[in-house]
């Protein structure tokens, strides 16, 4: 009886090794695919950093351009009224 009572005891503790081992390995396996996903996370962050950058640069562009169109636009009024006042 105790021969019966050994034996089952580590048919038992053998197939719980087993699955113990089969978890953990899974385990392993969700935790490269975590690490994955944090790696790509990081990319993520930094393409915004840069497309954040450029939506300033273009903004700063725009000012840029809409002042000079301005600067333009009076400059070319105050020469038609020369103009005129020549003519």
């Amino acid at each position: 009886m105790s021969e019966i009572n050994e034996t089952l005891t580590f048919e038992v503790l053998r197939k719980l090794q087993q699955q113990l081992k089969h978890i953990e390995q899974r385990i392993d396996g969700f935790e490269a695919e975590l690490g994955a996903v944090r790696r790509r996370e990081i990319e993520l962050q930094a393409v915004r950093s840069c497309q954040l950058a450029m939506l300033k640069d273009l903004r700063n562009l725009y000012g840029l351009v809409a002042r000079h169109h301005i600067q333009l636009g009076l400059f070319r009024a105050s020469a038609r009224r020369e103009d005129a006042s020549l003519g």
